[in-house]
């Protein structure tokens, strides 16, 4: 498995799999997808923030996920947290691809000393997410029940961090 900063290239296949992200999984609480039009500027807004937007590729260049991580909240008192991300194909999943994008995520806010803390906001359900996050030293840093809404159902909110 290769791990390495997006490209424009890699923008159809991180916007295909934010649409399956959206369309079939309460990963995401939003109800709608971007396009690459979006998608593709995303990319390059958090990369010129000095932010990491990082993906997986399978060693025949299959791309197998992205990980990446934004201020946590737009005020400059949040400026040493991070949101973090990952999104990985249904395919690969169970296959150690989400922990190596985690550990190399994590090795980018270490090497970085303006972050101090990594956030996840995880469904309250993802017990694989949450398995994930605290087998990489993530703590559960609060749960706020029926926040979210998605097909038709109240979802829980996980908050979970690290400290860097």
């Amino acid at each position: 498995m290769v791990i390495r900063e997006a490209v424009d290239a890699d923008v159809p296949a991180l916007t295909a799999l934010h649409r399956w992200s959206v369309e079939e999984t309460v990963a995401t609480f939003t109800s709608r997808a971007d396009s690459e039009e979006q998608r593709g500027p995303w990319v390059r807004a958090r990369q010129a923030k000095g932010f990491p937007v990082l993906v997986a590729l399978s060693d025949d260049g299959d791309f197998l996920g992205f990980a990446s991580y934004d201020q946590f909240l737009p005020s400059d008192g949040y400026r040493h947290t991070m949101d973090h991300s990952v999104y990985i194909v249904p395919a690969a999943h169970g296959r150690g691809v989400g922990s190596a994008l985690m550990r190399a995520l994590i090795d980018a806010a270490r090497a970085d000393p303006e972050v101090w803390t990594l956030m996840g906001k995880i469904e309250g359900s993802n017990t694989a997410s949450i398995g994930l996050h605290t087998k990489l030293g993530f703590a559960e840093h609060g749960r706020l029940p029926g926040v979210g809404y998605k097909f038709g159902r109240r979802l829980d909110l996980v908050y979970m961090g690290l400290e860097v």
